[in-house]
């Protein structure tokens, strides 16, 4: 028995160790500045996907017969692939570069993920010490390049104007932001911590790196979102309401001091930094739209110049040099409207109304998905990606793959519950 359960262990970590190198080769290996001596490294990883998406079309479509969560994910990336026709028929731009733009590291069809993990049967067990690793590697990859910094190894960028913006941030928000791929994955772990040792909360101290990694990552929104969203869940577990709602008051008042004193503050470190541009900008905006308000309404009303078909299929996803890509980027460069601003927005220009309602479902079923509250991380990070995607569009570009693990996490959890249910479910005689 000893043997075999080392084996299956093995099996495991191989598994496990697979899916995590996986995830950094889509981060385009954090940035390594030893990628500039590959430089196809964007066309090899393209043509790769694009294979696996071809190679894997059938079996996605034929998941949408399903009644599980796959049903949504299926549908979400069946919308994906049509989105290639559509862009097409609006704007001309031929299918290659369409399918392309969709199979890069940044690109929608990472939610390939879910597919590939279901088709293997990776357990819940295999896929939460996958997360553990590859979040264990980001991490080290953000340190080192911030203490190799301006020769960083991770995090490197043959850009000088990127070099510069680098620097700049330091003076901004107090770090050196280094725009490696992947940060998605810190507050997927911290929720997996958060939701797994939530009967042994003496583990909770393993959050407090965490948490200052995303502060060093310098983006606001993902950092107060996820105290947000782990504050409440602590709250909400709480078996005694009287209690749960006083430590709810004691929080919002501490809460509320330390902005005060961090508003005076006079120091440059990132936290204070953090909460200062965020006053800074609201009171900016007292007078005059946010740009980003300002690009949404815009896309939403404007842009599809009253075209029905656009406004209900949206555009496809914009590639390299095509007339559609330059024409947003004129867009960024002339008005400063940037859809990656806004996820939301982003999904209705190159999705339509039809993208946004698939994503309303596939989110709507993860979160009313029942798991164990022990095995709940997947759905903590859709109500994470909800919150930041009126300020991030992680959920579209740049953080898919991570939305892969936490569907299939939920769907995975959901799955585990049932089949332990049927094994302790004796029929009676």
């Amino acid at each position: 028995m000893t043997i075999i359960g080392n084996k299956k262990q093995s099996s495991e970590n191989k598994q496990a160790c697979l899916i995590a190198i996986v995830y950094v080769f889509c981060c385009k290996v954090f940035k390594c500045s030893l990628m500039r001596f590959i430089p196809q490294y964007d066309i090899i990883f393209e043509m790769l996907s694009m294979c696996i998406g071809l190679f894997m079309l059938l079996y996605i479509v034929d998941q949408y017969k399903n009644k599980d969560l796959s049903h949504y994910v299926s549908a979400l990336t069946i919308s994906y692939y049509s989105s290639i026709l559509v862009c097409f028929l609006i704007h001309g731009q031929n299918f290659l570069a369409s399918f392309r733009e969709l199979c890069h590291y940044t690109g929608p069809m990472m939610i390939m993920i879910f597919f590939l993990l279901k088709r293997r049967n990776v357990s819940l067990r295999v896929l939460m010490k996958a997360i553990t690793i590859a979040c264990t590697l980001y991490a080290i990859a953000y340190i080192v390049g911030t203490l190799t910094f301006p020769n960083q190894i991770f995090g490197y960028d043959s850009n000088e104007l990127k070099q510069d913006e680098i620097l700049a941030s330091m003076e901004t928000r107090g770090v050196l932001r280094l725009f490696i791929y992947g940060s998605q994955i810190i507050p997927l772990t911290i929720y997996m911590i958060l939701t797994y040792f939530n009967k042994a909360k003496k583990f909770y101290i393993l959050l407090i790196p965490l948490f200052i990694l995303l502060i060093m990552q310098g983006a606001r929104t993902p950092f107060f979102v996820c105290i947000l969203v782990s504050v409440l869940f602590v709250v909400y577990r709480m078996k005694r309401r009287i209690i749960a709602l006083m430590l709810a008051i004691c929080i919002y008042i501490a809460g509320l001091t330390i902005y005060n004193s961090l508003m005076e503050s006079t120091s440059h470190d990132a936290l204070t930094t953090y909460v200062q541009m965020t006053q800074e900008q609201v009171e900016n905006n007292e007078d005059e739209d946010d740009i980003r308000v300002e690009m949404a309404k815009f896309m939403l009303f404007d842009y599809n110049q009253s075209n029905l078909f656009r406004v209900i299929f949206g555009n496809g996803f914009p590639s390299g040099d095509s007339e559609y890509s330059l024409q947003l980027r004129k867009l960024s460069r002339n008005q400063h409207y940037y859809t990656d601003d806004v996820g939301i927005i982003q999904i209705f220009v190159y999705l339509g109304l039809v993208g946004l309602i698939v994503y309303f479902l596939v989110f709507y079923k993860g979160i009313k998905t029942t798991v164990p509250i022990e095995f709940s991380f997947g759905k903590l990070f859709l109500i994470h990606y909800i919150l930041i995607s009126f300020a991030n569009n992680a959920m579209i570009r740049y953080g898919v793959f991570t939305l892969g693990l936490a569907l299939y996490g939920i769907y995975r959890a959901n799955l585990e519950m049932k089949l332990k249910s049927s094994i302790y479910d004796v029929p009676k005689k």
